[in-house]
């Protein structure tokens, strides 16, 4: 491979910008009440990465007399990297960082929660989150000063990190030491986390003089090109003074061209005249830029022998060599070991803009190295063996398994969808596919904000889905779609306590079932399809007229759905839900033999599909009866297993009942050990105590 003509990294100008960072570094140290949180913002290719990392030295340089101890995070925590976008890797990356830094083991507590910590619940990151802040308050330091870069990236996982975490890691009470949090990004950190002691700092373009800096330091040999003052100032309009433009001009200048033969008169003509130079270079060094501009996830020799063919020493080579470029950012490991790399996101844009999209017009290059990528991460995903770990390789994989062939890549999405049991990996899936929304067709897109619209039910956000569903119905729908949302909004409006719209939609919905079942164009598979949401339908309006106390038209309509969902087979969890509910308006009525017959059917379903929801909302019914029979210890045990089970799957509404269940089996112990002299009072207390802390849970 021949020497490269693409310029160095060089690092111009920006005092005021790095008198203003150091300025708060000092204030945070020295002020009482300090401004901790600076948001750095700039279009892209305005050299925010490397404002960051002259940052970094910056606050590692000698610190003249005053000897203070800092520990800052050397390797900005990127959001472009998959790892980043939970919160778990973001808490795990800090740690990582500031352990290296302090060379000691503060967080040794916060690995090792980490390590047995296999899931991404609600209960999960509350309990990394203060094993993490009891690690972080002991650090032996005078500051600690936290980067974060690529900020745009945020999505409702880091936007909740922001708004609840990161204040969390402010100044400390205790005085131990300074924060300072430095973000930086297309987008201003206000937007993600609204907190009074944020500081905006606007990123502009370089100077002309800056400009004229770069070239000095780009060109300090006799074959160096004429540089006039002239020329100075029109890279200045063109570029608009990003320096990513600037390094592009001086590798422009590299290849040969002379400052008198730019004819570009707009900032646009400069753009596409700098970075199709790429197109010149020699294979497989274009190339390796090119699948760079693609492959954006991740980038590392293992997938660069997938994609171009060339040997693991080659590949290893090539990496190392592009990742010196100027428009390339390396990401390392703590021990600084360099890991992957990525085209830096503007650079992406103008190879794809004015390369990738004139060279594959058809788009059939890119989808074959996307098909490639996914074969390269099924051998990833195969031998991870941490299921969060595995799950970020199932997000990346899903973006180039959509890019490839979209209908595959949406079945992908569907199969995972279908098998994630937490809501944080479901929004993580959804907001995969939303990237190619504009490539869906109507029923794709109604497929989408369903599933938009379930998540934030299963949250219990009803409004919300409750606006969701509503939306899907307020355009021309599929009638699939149409058949899945029925029993959603019927569901939605219950637990909204309008009853009486929830009925409406039932009955309309069950009139509008019967229409399409009847149809001579009905096909099998739709038969199927709209007998499951029949049923799920009827399971729903039962669920109203039951939250009205209404037991027996509520059990008239479980039982008609079940007639509905016998001969679906898979419509098996449907049916597991309705004999739970049935299960528990039978024991309402004093009907125990048919109510405990239910349950164990609808628990047996759930075990032999190994449902957590089922597993916890049968597991609270048969906690419920047994407790109402006076079965203490049996009701125990199936009301620690429904909370086992809910726990799993973050679902709050499961965790009040089942709190509310089980403090009221407490609550009826005490009553029992005190009846019927009182005379036993003192030892009732310990069941009440135990019965006001899950109340207090439930709440």
């Amino acid at each position: 491979m021949s020497d490269s003509i693409y310029s160095r990294i060089i690092f111009v100008g920006r005092e005021k910008e790095l008198a203003w960072l150091t300025q708060m570094m000092k204030a945070s140290l020295s002020d009482p009440d300090p401004q901790w949180m600076l948001s750095i913002q700039a279009d892209g290719g305005m050299g925010k990465t490397q404002l960051l990392k002259q940052f970094v030295e910056l606050a590692q340089a000698p610190q003249g007399s005053t000897n203070q101890r800092i520990l800052i995070t050397q390797y900005p925590i990127d959001l472009y990297l998959t790892s980043h976008q939970t919160e778990r890797g973001i808490l795990r990356s800090i740690a990582a960082q500031l352990t290296t830094a302090s060379k000691a083991q503060p967080f040794a507590p916060f690995f090792k929660d980490l390590d047995y910590s296999f899931q991404a619940t609600k209960d999960d990151i509350a309990h990394l989150r203060s094993s993490f802040l009891d690690c972080y308050n002991t650090l032996d330091t005078d500051q600690v000063i936290l980067l974060f870069d690529t900020i745009e990236l945020t999505n409702q996982a880091i936007q909740r990190f922001f708004q609840e975490m990161l204040p969390q890691l402010g100044p400390q009470q205790q005085g131990k030491f300074k924060p300072l949090v430095i973000t930086a990004g297309r987008n201003s950190l206000a937007d993600y986390c609204q907190h009074p002691q944020i500081s905006p700092l606007k990123l502009q373009g370089l100077s002309p003089t800056e400009i004229g800096h770069y070239f000095d330091q780009s060109f300090q040999t006799p074959s160096a090109p004429g540089i006039t003052q002239e020329f100075i100032e029109r890279i200045t309009n063109l570029s608009q003074g990003s320096p990513i433009l600037v390094a592009l001009t001086i590798d422009w200048l590299n290849y040969g061209s002379l400052p008198e033969e730019l004819d570009a008169d707009s900032p646009e003509e400069f753009k596409r005249m700098m970075i199709e130079l790429i197109s010149e270079l020699r294979n497989p060094e274009d190339q390796t830029i090119l699948a760079m501009a693609q492959l954006k996830r991740r980038f590392d020799a293992g997938l660069l022998v997938e994609i171009l063919g060339e040997s693991l020493e080659n590949a290893s080579a090539l990496i190392k060599s592009v990742s010196k470029f100027s428009f390339v950012k390396s990401h390392y490991n703590t021990n600084g070991e360099h890991q992957s790399c990525l085209l830096h996101d503007e650079m992406q844009r103008l190879v794809n803009d004015y390369i990738l999209q004139p060279l594959d017009h058809n788009n059939s290059l890119r989808q074959k190295w996307s098909a490639k990528a996914v074969s390269y991460y099924d051998h990833l995903i195969t031998a991870e063996k941490n299921q969060v770990f595995k799950q970020s390789l199932q997000l990346e994989q899903l973006y180039y398994a959509l890019y490839a062939d979209k209908d595959q890549g949406l079945e992908r999405w569907r199969s995972l969808l279908k098998q994630a049991n937490i809501n944080g990996f479901k929004e993580a899936l959804n907001e995969e596919v939303q990237q190619f929304k504009d490539q869906l067709n109507n029923q794709e897109k109604q497929e989408l904000a369903l599933a938009w619209a379930t998540l934030a039910y299963d949250k219990g956000q009803y409004q919300e889905a409750r606006q969701g569903f509503e939306d899907i119905f307020d355009q021309p729908l599929s009638k699939i779609i149409q058949s899945q949302v029925c029993p959603n909004l019927v569901f939605t409006y219950t637990h909204l306590n309008n009853f009486a719209v929830a009925l409406e939609i039932g009955q309309q919905s069950l009139n509008w079932f019967l229409t399409e079942l009847d149809s001579p164009q009905c096909s099998l598979w739709e038969q199927q399809q709209y007998l499951q949401d029949f049923g799920k339908t009827l399971n729903a309006i039962g669920w109203t007229y039951r939250q009205q106390e209404e037991f027996d038209q509520a059990i008239d309509y479980y039982k008609r759905s079940l007639d509905k969902l016998k001969n679906i087979q898979a419509a098996d969890l449907d049916r597991a839900s309705t004999k739970t509910n049935l299960a528990y308006l039978f024991h309402a009525k004093g009907k125990n033999r048919e109510a405990i017959a239910h349950s164990k059917t609808a628990l047996k379903i759930a075990k032999r599909l190994g449902n957590p929801k089922q597993l916890g909302l049968t597991n609270n019914v048969l906690g419920i009866i047994a407790a109402n029979s006076l079965q203490e210890q049996k009701a125990t045990l199936h009301f620690k297993a429904a909370l086992e089970h809910f726990s799993e799957i973050d679902y709050d509404r499961g965790l009040a009942m089942v709190n509310i269940a089980h403090g009221r089996l407490s609550r009826q112990s005490g009553w029992y050990k005190v009846k019927p002299n009182r005379a036993n009072a003192t030892t009732a207390q310990a069941d009440y105590a135990k019965a006001m802390k899950m109340f207090d849970q439930a709440i």
